[in-house]
Parts: C-alpha cells; structure tokens; sequence
C-alpha cells in the first residue's frame, strides 16, 4: 500500500515572472552598489598606504628627538656624559662626518 499525496500550489506564471524580475534588479543594484563601494575603499586604502608610512616616519623622528633631549638633560648634570659628548663631536668632525644633537 503506498501513500502518496499530490498538492499542487497553482501561481500564475505571469506572477512568477514578475517576482523573479524584481528580484533580479534588486540584486543587480545592490552589485551595483557593493561595486562602487568597493572601488571606493580600495582607492582609500591604497592612498593610506603612504600616509601610513608618513606618520610612522614623523613618530619616530619625535621618539629620537625625545631621547636626544634626555640625554642632553642627563649631559648637563653629569660631567663624563659631556665629555663623551664633546670626544664623540669631535672625532666626527675630524672623520668629515656630522653628529646631529638636538
């Protein structure tokens, strides 16, 4: 004995066809969108790249011109730090190269 059940659902085809259209240019819209959003973002992150690079370069000038002031500081209490200071500019000097002190 075998149990079988046929239930037939009747949608006009016509109303079928309009749905799946709509559908379609709603999903063709929103590709549309995602695209230029990411054409967008992408252009963003490629131009970030050396600005990223800019700031990195600006934050360790800072850092070192940080620790130049320390040891400026620390030279004028402690006399053997500013003779080696002093030995270090002059040694650079007569080698024709330069010691930046800030």
């Amino acid at each position: 004995m075998a149990r079988t059940a046929h239930i037939s659902y009747p949608i006009p085809p016509i109303g079928r066809l309009a749905r799946a259209s709509s559908s379609v240019g709603r999903v063709t819209a929103l590709g549309a969108v995602l695209f230029v959003l990411a054409s967008i973002g992408s252009g963003i992150v490629r131009a970030a790249g050396p600005v990223r690079q800019a700031c990195a370069a600006w934050a360790e000038e800072r850092r070192q011109r940080e620790e130049d002031r320390k040891l400026w500081e620390l030279a004028l209490t402690d006399t053997r730090v500013m003779a080696d200071l002093i030995a270090l500019s002059q040694q650079s000097a007569a080698d024709g190269g330069r010691v930046f002190l800030r």
